[in-house]
This record gives structure tokens, sequence and C-alpha cells, in this order.
């Protein structure tokens, strides 16, 4: 029984250590996703909390942590085992909308360099609207990333 206990606890470490680094198979999965200790959760996404998008070499996981000090948070990470994703700056690239039309713009992102791997948080202001977790759903549309045109990441909520 401690084998088999000690054999979980492995695995369990291991699998966890998956979401923070390269990418695993298990992970591309869209809508594949558990709540992040580390973030606050207003509320958890119908079709899970973190979506992705490969294309041009690089893939992209994009995690919703929720609304936090009236911004919505998402985690990002981006890999590429070819060339460098450093030029990519997601206040240029990123555009988030709601179901009410409504367009955000990112805040300042905190996704530093990292040549093949980067990971941060990307943040878009939302207190000037009343109650934004009330939409249907929020898309999250990356531009101009690896020859992918637009790349797209739905959290839907109500």
């Amino acid at each position: 029984m401690l084998k088999l206990a000690s054999f979980i606890g492995v695995f369990l470490v291991l699998l966890t250590g998956f979401g923070i680094g390269c990418v695993s198979g298990a992970a591309q999965e869209q809508g594949n996703g558990s709540p992040s200790t580390s973030s606050s959760l207003s509320q958890i996404p119908k079709n899970g909390l973190i979506q992705t998008s490969s294309g041009g070499g690089v893939d992209i996981n994009i995690e919703w942590r929720g609304l936090k000090d009236g911004s919505l948070v998402f985690g990002v990470v981006m890999d590429t085992h070819s060339g460098s994703i450093d030029q990519y700056d997601l206040r240029d690239l990123a555009t988030l909308r709601d179901s009410r039309g409504n367009e955000y713009g990112p805040g300042s992102p905190d996704v530093p360099l990292g040549g093949h791997h980067r990971s941060g948080l990307l943040t878009f202001p939302v207190s000037g609207h009343s109650n934004p977790l009330t939409v249907q759903y929020f898309d999250l549309t990356l531009r101009g990333i690896a020859g992918v045109a637009e790349r797209d990441f739905r959290w839907e909520l109500n």
C-alpha cells in the first residue's frame, strides 16, 4: 500500500509539473484545466480554464484567472522549439471582447522574455464596466504570432 501511495504522489508531482514549462499533449486539449491555486477565480468558465492554440511552430496556452483588482487576469504560456518568440509584444497583439460587444485593451503584460518559452500574466482593466462577469462569454484574440493571422480563445460564463 505504501508503494502505491508513493507512486501516486510522484505521478501527481510529475503531472502538475507539465502545466508549467513545455506544453504536454494533454495540456493542449482545448478546455482542459483545473483552477490555479495561485489565482483568485471569480467564476469558472463552463468550457474550462485553459484554451490553447497551435500554429506556425508556436503553442499558446491561455488560462482564465478571473477578476482581480478591477482587471480580468489571464495566465499565458508560449512555447516553440525553433527560434525565439521574444519579438511578440502582447500589448500590441491582444484584444478582449465580451458577448455585449465591449472591447478591452490590455494593461501592461507581465510576460517576460524567454527565447523559446515565455510565461506570465496578461491583464485587461474592466473596472469601468458594470459587472463584467454577467456576460455570456469573453473572446481573447492574439494577432500575428508566428504567421497565424488570428488566434481566438473563448471562455463561456453564463
